[in-house]
């Protein structure tokens, strides 16, 4: 189940920057969007607007391998790709930290930290921004993670894999155990931390191929924004004014959720 979400049919997108196989979204504080372009093994990421759907590739982004995820702070983006952790800034490339094992999703912390989901170490480990030590943060209970997500509050939640059999999604406490909070998914890809603590996950196939988006608010409490709609989708965001974005692997490779159904951008 794994190797379904790191290889996809390549589709040429717009005129211009094509985007290949887009694993992850983020928004930017300018309301841009950064997608994640694997891109079989010549990844990049690229930045599109929301507004004219103008997409460029950024600068230091290409030839660093296969690309899972970007995320920018101040000048810098903070890039995933392959075994490292780099910064890119100003058009150069600069490792953070080696010796990854299947890194899938970056989240920034205060303080000058990052999250990493290792999905073939089956933990989620804390790197310095500025050294680049590693400090595992859980070590047990996990299987295959995918993605982690930071809230305001310093709340830690995982979207685990689980070997493509039985995802979930967990809170990591801060002594290392997990709590439970979302179970019965099949490959739970991304999970992203709301206002007022809400989650918004995405479930890449939950059922024949077709994946699904919900916002989980508490037991019992969820909105689903997509059910079983979409081809393979990977990744969401939530821009301001409230507009889901959402990554995919199949066609689109990259909309706005309108009526539950994904619409290119």
């Amino acid at each position: 189940m794994l190797a379904s979400l790191l290889a996809a049919t390549v589709v040429a997108a717009a005129p211009g920057v094509q985007i290949a196989e887009p694993i992850r979204v983020s928004l930017e504080p300018e309301g841009t969007l950064l997608v994640a372009d694997i891109g079989q093994g010549r990844g990049k990421v690229v930045r599109v607007s929301p507004k004219t759907g103008a997409r460029t590739v950024v600068p230091g982004t290409t030839g660093l391998g296969r690309v899972f995820d970007a995320v920018r702070r101040g000048r810098a983006v903070y890039v995933v790709a392959d075994s490292r952790l780099l910064r890119v800034e100003q058009g150069r490339a600069k490792v953070v930290a080696r010796g990854l094992r299947g890194p899938t999703d970056v989240a920034l912390e205060p303080g000058g930290t990052a999250l990493v989901a290792e999905s073939q170490a089956d933990r989620v480990v804390r790197v310095s921004l500025a050294t680049g030590r590693v400090t595992p943060v859980v070590t047990r209970g996990l299987s295959q993670p995918l993605a982690v997500a930071r809230g305001a509050d310093g709340a830690v939640y995982v979207a685990d894999g689980h070997s493509g059999t039985d995802g979930r999604v967990r809170r990591i406490e801060r002594d290392g155990s997990l709590t439970p909070l979302i179970d019965g998914l099949v490959l739970p890809s991304s999970v992203e931390v709301l206002a007022g603590g809400r989650l918004l996950v995405v479930d890449h196939v939950a059922h024949e191929g077709k994946g699904s988006v919900f916002v989980y608010d508490g037991p019992n409490r969820a909105e689903t924004l997509a059910e079983r709609s979409i081809a393979a989708p990977t990744s969401a965001t939530v821009a301001r004014d409230g507009t889901v974005y959402v990554t995919s692997f199949g066609t689109p490779r990259l909309g706005r959720l309108v009526g539950g159904r994904l619409r290119a951008l």
